[in-house]
């Protein structure tokens, strides 16, 4: 009885509340909506709904490189989807899917130690060539249960390549309760020259907070990891702040 009160209640919905509803949700919800019963199945597997979800995460996507099938946008729930023609959402698991294998073989590089600093500024020049967008960082880096230092590399990627605004960082890692996690930064400059003598060289060391690179503060540790090795600067080195239950890493940028 339960079930056909359901059935009536979803066969009442008009179709355009139905797809606002979805449009609310996130991916993995749309995905679980959809496995209750055809009629949201129709609806979350439509090209309107996925079609609206790749535009969310990824904003500057080019709809030329979109294949043509998936540019309709219309819902008819009563005809049948061909099986060999690709929509919206087969657009967008591929898509994920390709950025998934990229980032592990990325997440390779940046799990060794040492590790130089080249390496790390081509990860980051490998996540700008990826197109990643903030929604893809959000998802894949600035999560706590992963190593602090995928966590810095994607606030890095945020703050110089996406331009994202510091409050909406903030907010970011403060939700998803990564702001106070710790980095070592060191970094070894080359002593200067005094009466043709050389001076020692100056050792900077700073322990840093993710939240504090988002603030004035954390400016100058950004600005050491961007120009890394010069003639100036010999050593750069990055360490995790080892917490209980957690690994620390050492990052070493010769």
């Amino acid at each position: 009885m339960k079930q056909q009160q359901c059935l009536q209640s979803q066969n009442s919905l008009p179709v355009d509340v139905a797809i606002k509803i979805v449009s609310c949700l996130e991916v993995s919800d749309v995905c679980s909506l959809g496995s209750c019963s055809s009629f949201w199945r129709d609806i979350c597997d439509s090209n309107i709904v996925w079609k609206s979800l790749c535009k969310e995460r990824w904003p500057t996507l080019d709809l030329h490189s979109v294949p043509s099938s998936s540019q309709g946008e219309s819902l008819d729930l009563d005809q049948p989807k061909e099986s060999n023609s690709k929509g919206w959402k087969e657009f967008y698991v591929e898509k994920h899917g390709g950025i998934k294998r990229k980032m592990a073989s990325l997440g390779e590089c940046l799990s060794c130690c040492p590790i130089k600093v080249e390496i790390y500024l081509k990860a980051l020049e490998d996540m700008k060539s990826m197109q990643l967008a903030f929604k893809d960082i959000q998802m894949l880096f600035l999560k706590p249960e992963i190593n602090v230092l995928f966590n810095l590399i994607g606030l890095h990627y945020c703050i110089r390549h996406l331009g994202v605004q510091v409050d909406t960082l903030k907010e970011v890692i403060s939700s998803r309760r990564i702001q106070e996690r710790q980095i070592s930064v060191e970094w070894c400059k080359q002593g200067g020259w005094m009466h043709r003598f050389r001076l020692p060289n100056e050792l900077h060391f700073h322990c840093v907070h993710l939240g504090d690179l988002t603030t004035p503060g954390g400016e100058e540790v950004l600005e050491v990891l961007d120009r890394g090795i010069t003639l100036e600067v010999m050593r750069v080195q990055i360490c995790t702040a080892v917490c209980p239950n957690e690994h620390g890493c050492h990052l070493s940028f010769d």
